[in-house]
């Protein structure tokens, strides 16, 4: 298991601070999209990611999820 050293933590605290502009604890996914898009990566690639990371399929990410 890959565990993350406390910069990347911080990082991707940050991160979803940025991308959760509602301030409810979850990125919901038009709002993920757009976010995520941003990196430059294709939508298959996203779309991965988001199986991944997105543990019960539900249409947003929290933040456990998202980092």
């Amino acid at each position: 298991m890959w565990e993350k050293s406390k910069d990347e933590e911080a990082f991707y605290a940050r991160m979803f601070q940025l991308a959760d502009v509602d301030k409810t604890g979850k990125v919901e996914g038009k709002r993920a999209v757009e976010f995520f898009t941003k990196s430059g990566l294709p939508a298959t690639i996203l779309k991965q990611v988001w199986s991944l990371a997105s543990t019960n399929m539900q249409p947003y990410l929290n933040q456990d999820e998202f980092n």
